[in-house]
């Protein structure tokens, strides 16, 4: 047993055979083990049309004056509800499930983008809100559609962002 643990202890000495701890090269490391986020600017060419476009959705959704901005439903507590960010930003709830995302546009009619919600299965609740793919605003109602279209709910103005 003794001999067993003089061997494994012997791995871990700097004896003959051990690599130099000067020797050893420096590694940043970022979160999770990950190499740190790089400083440098993005490369040009094909991709800065990229950028560009992606600076042109991102202007068209930030604005603090959009009909969209503020929340629409949740009243009472549980009911479907959606909150419109001028950043861009919504998020919200079907009774269920938790969603995200971001919306564009202008005017009374807005896209959702790259919408993420949890999958709780929730017997009984009705889950329309997860189909929501634009919206519309009508005085103080928000009509929401499905990707074809098709009008698949609305919610009531709660309060305006200000």
């Amino acid at each position: 047993m003794i001999a067993v643990m003089a061997f494994a202890l012997s791995a871990c000495s700097t004896g003959p055979g051990a690599e130099d701890p000067e020797a050893t090269v420096s590694r940043d490391v970022g979160p999770y083990g990950l190499p740190p986020a790089s400083n440098t600017p993005p490369a040009q060419g094909p991709s800065a049309s990229a950028t560009e476009e992606t600076s042109s959705a991102e202007s068209e959704r930030s604005d603090a004056d959009a009909a969209v901005i503020g929340q629409w439903g949740g009243a009472p507590e549980g009911a479907p509800v959606l909150s419109f960010a001028p950043e861009g930003r919504f998020n919200g709830h079907d009774g269920c499930n938790t969603l995200t995302g971001s919306w564009t546009g202008s005017g009374q009619a807005f896209e959702l983008h790259e919408m993420t919600m949890t999958l709780i299965g929730c017997p009984g609740i009705d889950t329309w809100l997860s189909r929501a793919a634009a919206v519309e605003v009508d005085g103080e109602t928000l009509r929401v559609t499905d990707k074809d279209g098709k009008d698949i709910g609305t919610l009531p103005r709660l309060n305006v962002a200000g």
